[in-house]
């Protein structure tokens, strides 16, 4: 008879160990999901926000008409990228995020300058990009890009 108590106890510890086990393996799933949701939602809202802007700039007819009257590549540090559309990208960018913008040929590639890259990667960020086509207003037929590049600001 102690020999058939001994054998159940035995049985009784490994299933203890097998849930015990189980329970840590829940636990360390449910983590690293719960990580990965934050990270995409984290990301689909600074995508969010970089159309919004955009969107707000491809919607005003004063500043299609601004952007549709450059000409070549402008960069954001640039003095012939337009003041207004920087002040509009400026005011309408939430706090948390910063953001450069470039104009350019819709045919051409559109990239940051070397400087600006390096200075997103010495502050190890990710750059989101989001872009828009004016193609052309009342008066004028002369299609430019504007993309937006942005990344979290860190405190």
């Amino acid at each position: 008879m102690s020999k058939k108590v001994k054998d159940k106890k035995g049985w009784v510890k490994i299933v203890e160990a097998f849930l015990a086990i189980l329970l840590v393996a829940v636990i360390i799933i449910l983590i690293v999901e719960r990580s990965n949701v934050r990270e995409e939602n984290y990301e689909e809202r600074i995508s969010n926000a970089g159309i919004l802007i955009l969107r707000d700039i491809q919607l005003d007819d004063i500043l299609r008409q601004v952007i549709v009257d450059t000409n070549g590549e402008i960069d954001w540090d640039d003095d012939e990228f337009p003041s207004s559309v920087k002040e509009r990208i400026e005011e309408r960018k939430p706090s948390w995020l910063e953001c450069v913008a470039k104009i350019c040929d819709p045919a051409n590639e559109c990239v940051l300058s070397d400087e600006k890259i390096n200075e997103f990667e010495l502050k190890e960020e990710n750059i989101y990009t989001q872009s828009v086509v004016i193609t052309s207003t009342t008066s004028t037929f002369n299609p430019r890009q504007i993309k937006l590049f942005c990344s979290e600001l860190h405190s």
